[in-house]
C-alpha cells in the first residue's frame, strides 16, 4: 500500500490518509466516509478536506474527483482541460471548493475556488 495524501480534520484533532488503491484512514478525531476502492486504473494522487470535516475529496490522476461525507460534488473536468496527470488536490480555506494541479503546474479550480493564473 503506497500513502499519497493526508488532510487534517478543519476541526483539528484528526486527519485522514489516502492510499493510491483508494484507501482511506482516519485518525483521532477524524470520521471514515468512504473509499474510492474497486475502480480499474483509477490511481487517486490526493486527498482534501471538505468544509467542517464532515467529509473530503479524493482525487485521482486522471482528473476524477470523488466527494465523500458532506463534500460537495461540483461538475467533473472536461477531459480537454486535463491534458496531463492530475498530481495534487488542495481544499480552499473554507472547505467549499478545491484546486486540482497537474504535472505541468495548471490548476483547475472548483466550488469556491478561484483561479490566480498559470505557473
Amino acid at each position: 500500500m503506497q500513502i499519497v495524501g493526508i488532510a487534517p480534520s478543519p476541526a483539528g484533532g484528526g486527519y485522514w490518509l489516502a492510499s493510491a488503491n483508494g484507501a482511506v484512514f482516519a485518525s483521532g478525531g477524524a470520521r471514515f466516509y468512504g473509499r474510492a476502492g474497486g475502480r480499474p486504473g483509477q490511481r487517486i494522487v490526493g486527498i482534501a478536506a471538505a468544509a467542517a470535516g464532515r467529509g473530503y475529496w479524493l482525487a485521482s490522476a486522471t482528473g476524477q474527483v470523488m466527494a465523500f461525507g458532506d463534500a460537495r460534488k461540483f461538475k467533473a473536468p472536461d477531459r480537454s482541460h486535463v491534458p496531463v496527470q492530475v498530481v495534487g488536490i488542495a481544499s480552499t480555506p473554507d472547505g467549499l471548493g478545491y484546486w486540482l494541479v497537474t504535472a505541468t503546474g495548471s490548476v483547475l479550480a472548483f466550488g469556491d475556488a478561484q483561479h490566480f493564473g498559470v505557473f
